[in-house]
């Protein structure tokens, strides 16, 4: 409390000026520098794009939000907020193009092509991550289109032949068709004139564990198969309890109505006395 009441005090006891109808107190220019507690953010690395403009010389321009439209005779919201329903009340009817099958579904077309512009730019964004973070981008990763080039048909029969369990040697081939080579990882042997220390090691270890008369014990492997054990018999118990109570059930519903000799449902509640027969 009196560290916190010797602050004060001595901020009262600078000099003030008044900003816009508050009074502030005007601080001293400090004296000692004191560590930053986070290192100092470095600068993002730049983008494709920013790269492609800065050698094309192309300078970033502020566009308006609101756009005017010839066909609704409106301004509309470039992106964000209403652009969605701006969009829908334009593109409610289609102009089918000159030669076009006119039973084709045209709405959904347009639907399609954005889909595949929002994953575009969603793949060049992924891109510059990998790219700003070091990582390695395959080669063969390309977007779906409708008509793609040899080079990427190729490209894609033989990842998709080398995905095999089989790495392609069982897959079926073409007329024409290479044949798909698939490099493998090369195995590693250990050399011949090796480390021995490792090699005796290694050999020691196997004849101690030949040598040893009590085996060796996993204490919590044991401990989990005694407590599933103990688990499935307190299942079981708990099953075999209640076939009992249905068995049980049945039996006694058997007993307040059963069926005569002829077949028939004894009436019940009905003493019968005994008697000679005539």
């Amino acid at each position: 409390r009196d560290d916190t009441q010797l602050l004060i005090n001595k901020l009262f006891e600078l000099p003030t000026e008044r900003k816009e109808d508050i009074v502030v107190a005007v601080l001293p220019e400090g004296t000692t520098r004191i560590p930053r507690e986070k290192p100092v953010p470095k600068p993002k690395p730049p983008t494709r794009w920013s790269e492609f403009a800065k050698q094309k010389g192309i300078k970033p321009r502020k566009r308006e939000k609101l756009v005017w439209d010839e066909t609704i005779k409106d301004w509309r919201p470039r992106y964000g907020y209403k652009r969605a329903k701006v969009e829908k009340e334009k593109n409610w009817v289609v102009e089918i193009p000159q030669g076009k099958d006119p039973m084709v579904d045209y709405h959904a077309e347009l639907k399609k092509k954005k889909k595949e512009r929002v994953a575009k730019n969603e793949f060049q964004r992924l891109r510059n991550i990998a790219q700003n973070h070091k990582a390695k981008v395959p080669k063969n990763l390309f977007l779906p289109t409708e008509n793609l080039s040899k080079d990427e048909v190729s490209k894609a029969v033989t990842v998709a032949k080398a995905s095999t369990a089989s790495h392609g040697k069982f897959a079926g081939t073409l007329r024409e068709e290479k044949n798909v080579k698939v490099r493998r990882a090369k195995r590693k042997f250990e050399s011949n004139f090796g480390d021995t220390r490792k090699e005796r090691d290694s050999q020691m270890k196997v004849f101690e564990e030949m040598q040893r008369k009590k085996p060796k014990l996993d204490v919590n492997r044991a401990a989990n198969q005694f407590i599933h054990q103990v688990e499935v018999e307190a299942s079981e118990n708990r099953g075999k309890g209640k076939a009992h109570k249905k068995h049980g059930k049945e039996k006694s519903s058997k007993k307040k109505g059963g069926l005569n000799r002829k077949g028939r449902n004894r009436p019940q509640n009905v003493k019968h006395k005994k008697g000679k027969k005539k």
